[in-house]
């Protein structure tokens, strides 16, 4: 009979992530977005949607792996695993 468990950590940092829309004025009163299709309402009006890559995300990922193995006579063996694991990520600030 053998059992065994492995832990697995990666961690990243800087990742590349993108902002939609750079190109938003916002209303001082309530913090919501002006309506976009305005051209005056938007901070450059001779541009549409502005991309920006960005590089502050973060990722974290935690993986127990378990495993039990049993050997019976006649040459038979059983074996089950069982993977518990958990991805978390931030985005970058609006």
């Amino acid at each position: 009979m053998a059992v065994e468990a492995d832990y697995v950590y990666s961690q990243g940092r800087f990742e590349k992530d993108v902002l939609d829309n750079m190109n938003l004025k916002f209303d001082p009163a309530t913090g919501a977005n002006l309506d976009f299709r305005v051209r005056s309402n938007r901070p450059y009006p001779d541009w549409g949607v502005i991309s920006m890559n960005v590089h502050t995300a973060k990722s974290a990922y935690h993986g127990l792996i378990t495993g039990f193995t049993k050997r019976f006579a006649n040459r038979w063996q059983a074996s089950a695993t069982y993977t518990l694991s958990g991805l978390w990520t931030s985005d970058s600030p609006p």
